[in-house]
């Protein structure tokens, strides 16, 4: 890699990070859109009368609990979910309001992630923003409860959705990103940063890249794909990656002081036998 900039070399550790920044380089969705379109999820409505409104989407959806009076005092969530479809760590950005005029806590609202759900409120008019971290196959969502399923139904208007992905780049101004196992030197892989992930938080010891370790102590510290946000580039030993022939795909794994991360970027592997695959 050929690059003018000028290049700081840092060591890290969670100790010495000052801050803390949610983890999200560039925006694979906006607004429910994509893979994230209405259609894409799942409404579960658990024996109750409970729907969603998606007429305003890909801006809005408005999701309403059950309220079917037929027998007071049922225990009803009304859900809506999809899968997070990102090959990296992801984060779901999302603003919601609520509304009921059921008296606490008969009807309350709560987002869902990997199983779990989250309370938001069960107080009529409340609103605010959140902010999840989630995994490549997590199952996320919404949910309004009602404890009654009586007396008038809690209902989650949602806005502002979005899903960034951690970006990664095998090999900086490398297209295609063409690996020789049998090359005895090392593999370059920058951590993309940008204005909502500061790299400097990143734990360097944890890094790995296919079973790989990082050949050096530290790390750069360097604009590799030129949007004036400082990226963290790292080289692992070819040697050590256990990338298979014809592999199309490298993942690297690394924690900061938030969480773990895993992402992954494309790759022309070469085989020593038989050269690189042919293209398709």
């Amino acid at each position: 890699m050929t690059n003018n900039n000028t290049k700081t070399i840092l060591t890290f550790s969670l100790a010495a990070v000052a801050v803390s920044l949610v983890a999200g380089s560039t925006i694979a969705y906006a607004d429910f859109s994509g893979d994230y379109d209405p259609a894409n999820w799942t409404l579960t409505t658990n024996g109750g009368d409970g729907s969603v409104d998606t007429f305003g989407a890909p801006g809005t959806i408005v999701l309403t609990g059950s309220d079917s009076n037929t027998e007071p005092g049922d225990n009803i969530d009304t859900d809506y979910t999809v899968e997070i479809d990102t090959q990296c760590s992801t984060t779901i950005n999302f603003d919601w309001g609520y509304t009921s005029i059921d008296s606490p806590p008969y009807d309350s609202a709560f987002y869902l992630l990997g199983g779990t759900a989250t309370f938001l409120t069960d107080n009529d008019g409340e609103s605010g923003s959140e902010s999840v971290l989630a995994s490549p196959g997590d199952i996320f969502g919404f949910r309004v409860n009602t404890m009654d399923d009586y007396n008038g139904p809690g209902i989650l208007e949602l806005s502002n959705f979005s899903v960034s992905c951690q970006e990664i780049d095998i090999k900086p101004n490398s297209d295609p990103n063409s690996i020789n196992l049998s090359n005895k030197g090392v593999i370059p892989v920058a951590i993309l940063g940008s204005d909502t992930y500061d790299v400097t938080d990143v734990d360097f010891s944890s890094l790995n890249f296919e079973g790989a370790t990082p050949k050096h102590q530290a790390g750069y510290i360097e604009d590799v794909n030129g949007d004036s946000y400082p990226d963290l580039v790292a080289h692992f030993p070819t040697q050590d990656v256990g990338l298979a022939a014809y592999a199309t795909e490298g993942c690297l794994t690394w924690d900061d002081s938030l969480t773990s991360n895993s992402s992954c970027d494309s790759t022309r592997v070469f085989d020593p036998k038989n050269g690189f695959k042919p293209n398709p």
